[in-house]
């Protein structure tokens, strides 16, 4: 199951427990499901990101490659 499943499943069963101690347990694991969707949402962000620099840094090498074949083919 995904993260958001749990936290839903979760965020439903809240309302079922009758001691706190079980109350605190079950927002605690959906707290801590919550900073792991953050810290995947940040990776994925960043991956995005370096994609992007990559992707940039090709067409330049592509664009290098490009001008020395057809100084090559010149001469």
């Amino acid at each position: 199951k995904s993260n958001q499943e749990k936290i839903a499943k979760y965020e439903n069963q809240l309302l079922n427990k009758k001691t706190n101690k079980e109350y605190k347990a079950l927002n605690n694991e959906i707290s801590n499901l919550k900073n792991e969707n953050s810290q995947i949402d940040e990776k994925i962000i960043l991956s995005i990101d370096k994609e992007s620099e990559l992707k940039k840094e090709l067409q330049t090498a592509l664009k290098k490659a490009n001008e020395a074949k057809k100084i090559l083919d010149n001469e």
